[in-house]
């Protein structure tokens, strides 16, 4: 059975669209999601499903979200092996005096139309970013809470549904998503 991976837009941030772990698991799982793990409370979801297409399981959770806890929240999934392309293209990943604790992954919807280079370089401060495909990666110097680059300038830029991730997240994911595979 293939391995996915969901991220939750917005959960369980500032006291807005609250839901336990928990019982977001068991939600899941008594709709036909198997090897369900949870990671912290923003909304990190690691399954197992016989479903193979990312957009019919991003609606069929953000149904089941709307239905089991009156929540109306993005979702976005992307497969194993697209979470491992993911990490295996971080531009600054490898790269040497960057701290891991700098990195970020913006994860959109969609790859974007356009990218306004000279509008993002304006606001960048000194970070440093780079879209590949349907991921903006960051490296967010004076830490994520104080870039412009946020996931809100993100998503209005860019036109596409964002959510964002720190990079410790984003391997404790795939090293989760690993353990469920058979």
């Amino acid at each position: 059975m293939p391995t996915y991976i969901a991220v939750l837009r917005g959960i369980n941030v500032s006291g807005k669209n609250i839901i336990k772990m928990d019982a977001l698991k068991g939600a899941l799982q008594s709709n036909g999601f198997k090897q369900v793990k949870t990671y912290i409370q923003s909304g990190n979801i690691v399954f197992e499903t016989v479903t193979s297409k990312n957009s019919v399981l991003e609606k069929r959770i953000h149904s089941l979200l709307q239905d089991e806890f009156s929540l109306t929240v993005p979702v976005l999934v992307r497969s194993l092996e697209e979470w491992f392309h993911i990490i295996a293209k971080n531009p600054f990943a490898n790269s040497a005096g960057v701290d891991p604790k700098q990195l970020h992954c913006t994860l959109l919807s969609s790859v974007p139309d356009e990218i306004d280079e000279e509008k993002l370089n304006r606001v960048k401060q000194d970070d440093d970013y780079q879209c590949i495909e349907d991921v903006v990666y960051l490296n967010v110097k004076a830490g994520y809470s104080d870039t412009k680059l946020s996931n809100a300038f993100l998503e209005k830029q860019l036109g596409r549904t964002a959510t964002t991730r720190n990079w410790s997240t984003m391997l404790k994911l795939l090293e989760l998503a690993r353990s469920i595979t058979h």
